[in-house]
């Protein structure tokens, strides 16, 4: 019985990696043990990652308010 993963971002690299190769979405649900919504989710996630890097808008790491953000001011 496959493994049942509750965070699968960690998985993200290597599912993506079976996808160029030409697994189906439902292969890699089985081999992984993820429920259909978590795959789409998966999916959905990344591909807003790419578009907002295609247009050149860098992503924010967590825990960290944005410049300007709550009255902090940046010193440059």
């Amino acid at each position: 019985m496959p493994r049942t993963y509750r965070r699968v971002k960690g998985l993200e690299e290597e599912i993506f990696r079976l996808k160029e190769e030409g697994k189906t979405n439902r292969e890699i649900r089985e081999l992984y043990g993820l429920s259909e919504k978590q795959m789409k989710n998966l999916i959905t996630r990344h591909n807003r990652r790419e578009e907002k890097k295609a247009m050149g808008i860098l992503p924010r790491r967590p825990g960290c308010p944005p410049k300007g953000a709550l009255g902090i001011q940046s010193f440059t």
